[in-house]
């Protein structure tokens, strides 16, 4: 659901779809009808939402669309393969946080209301492949955690510089995360 309006992204799937796993229907449920339709290449396995913007994930992708009557792709990231679907979209800005091309590493990109496509940075997070992600509420600090599960870092948005680093003992936890401080 988008904020505080009535906006569901769902996805095909289960026994009996509605429609196929490669499309995302917007739904408006005050309305009772869809908004837009987006049909992709590959399955999707993750949609964010933000007030003029969609995001989908698919394995090897994120793709950018308008959220309007008629979406249009804006912006299309290339990722490792990323089975879970991580990304974060931060709540009070643009950005955009996904698994990078290259192993360990975390993508920054902000896709505010211009199209213009902002300089991506990266931040270089393990040595193996990033297992969960999380910003905080502002989005200045992003959680992760790799395939280890044994390492939580904290790193500050701004400057992509590690601020925490936590242990967690010897034991993979694969659990679920966030970073809610101020």
């Amino acid at each position: 659901m988008l904020f505080r309006c009535c906006y569901l992204a769902l996805v095909g799937g289960g026994s009996t779809p509605a429609w196929d796993g490669n499309s995302v229907v917007v739904w408006e449920d005050q309305i009772h009808q869809t908004v837009c339709k987006i049909t992709v290449a590959k399955p999707v396995l993750g949609v964010r939402l933000k007030r003029a913007r969609i995001v989908v994930v698919t394995e090897n992708e994120l793709l950018v669309y308008t959220l309007q009557r008629s979406p249009t792709l804006l912006l299309c990231y290339s990722t490792a393969p990323n089975p879970r679907a991580l990304a974060e979209l931060c709540s009070t800005s643009s950005l955009l946080c996904f698994p990078s091309l290259d192993k360990g590493q975390v993508s920054l990109v902000y896709i505010g209301e211009d199209t213009v496509q902002h300089q991506m940075r990266m931040i270089p997070a393990h040595d193996g492949t990033i297992r969960a992600l999380s910003l905080n509420m502002q989005g200045t600090m992003l959680a992760t955690a790799s395939e280890k599960g044994t390492l939580i870092r904290v790193f500050d948005i701004t400057s992509c510089l590690l601020l925490y680093e936590l242990r967690r003992g010897t034991n993979a936890e694969y659990g679920h995360f966030e970073c809610d401080r101020n």
